[in-house]
C-alpha cells in the first residue's frame, strides 16, 4: 500500500520539476524558496534541495523500480527513498500515534472524517495518506513503515509490547529514545499482549532488550 505513496510522490514531484525546468540549475537557497510552495513532505524538500540532477534521476529510476515491484532493488544509497522513510519514521509516526484508540473500530465514513481532519491537504499524496490510513490497520501500517525503513537503511526490527494501549505522549518518548539507540530511522511497532501483567517488553530481531532498557521504559511508562 505504502507504494501508492511512492508512485504519488513521484508524480508531484516531476509535476514541480515541469513548472521549474531549471531547478537543478539553482542554488540551495532559491531551491529551498521555490520548494516552500510544493505540496511535498519537509524531508523530501530538504533532498531536493540538495541533490544534483544526475543523483535526482538515478534515485527517482530506482525507486520506481523498488515501487513497481523489484524488491531487490538497493535503496541504501538512494537519497529520495532516504527522505521518504524520514518523512514515514518521524513526521507521520506522529500523526499515527494521534489516531484515537477507537479509531479502527468506528464505521468506514467516520474514519475518513478523522482522516480527512488529521491530514489537512488535497493533493494527490494527502488524499493517498488518507486512503492509506483508511485503508490498513495500523498493525500492518506500522510492519509496512518499518520494512521500507529497514530496507533503506539496516535497523533491527524494533517490537513494543505492552498490556493496554500506550498513549501518544509515551509513544512519542519511546520513539526517541529508540532512535537515539539504534539511529534515526529506528521504528518501532507497538503491539498490545494481554497477557503482559505489567510493563512493557521490547524486542530487537525477536531478542528482549537489556534490562535497563526495560527500566527505563516502565519508568516512563509509570509516570502516565
Amino acid at each position: 500500500m505504502l507504494v501508492r505513496f511512492n508512485i504519488a510522490l513521484s508524480y508531484e514531484i516531476i509535476n514541480f520539476l515541469k513548472k521549474h525546468s531549471d531547478f537543478f540549475e539553482l542554488s540551495e537557497k532559491v531551491r529551498a524558496e521555490k520548494l516552500e510552495t510544493a505540496q511535498i513532505a519537509k524531508p523530501i524538500k530538504n533532498y531536493l534541495a540538495t541533490a544534483t540532477e544526475a543523483e535526482f534521476m538515478a534515485d527517482l529510476k530506482g525507486l520506481i523500480s523498488f515501487s513497481t515491484g523489484n524488491n531487490n532493488q538497493d535503496l541504501s544509497a538512494n537519497g529520495l527513498a532516504y527522505g521518504i522513510a524520514i518523512f514515514w519514521v518521524n513526521n507521520f509516526a506522529g500523526k499515527l500515534d494521534s489516531l484515537a484508540v477507537d479509531f479502527y473500530m468506528l464505521s468506514q465514513k467516520e474514519q475518513e472524517a478523522h482522516a480527512e481532519k488529521l491530514l489537512k491537504s488535497e493533493s494527490l499524496l494527502g488524499e493517498t495518506l488518507k486512503e492509506i490510513v483508511v485503508t490498513l490497520t495500523a498493525q500492518e501500517l506500522m510492519s509496512q513503515i518499518s520494512e521500507f525503513a529497514r530496507k533503506v537503511k539496516e535497523t533491527p526490527y524494533i517490537l513494543v509490547q505492552s498490556p493496554r494501549e500506550v498513549d501518544h505522549d509515551l509513544k512519542q518518548a519511546i520513539r526517541e529514545q529508540l532512535r537515539e539507540e539504534y539511529g534515526e530511522l529506528a521504528f518501532p511497532v507497538f503491539q498490545i499482549n494481554r497477557n503482559l501483567i505489567g510493563g512493557m517488553r521490547i524486542f530487537t530481531d525477536g531478542k528482549v532488550v537489556d534490562n535497563s532498557w526495560l527500566s527505563r521504559i516502565n519508568y516512563i511508562s509509570s509516570l502516565t
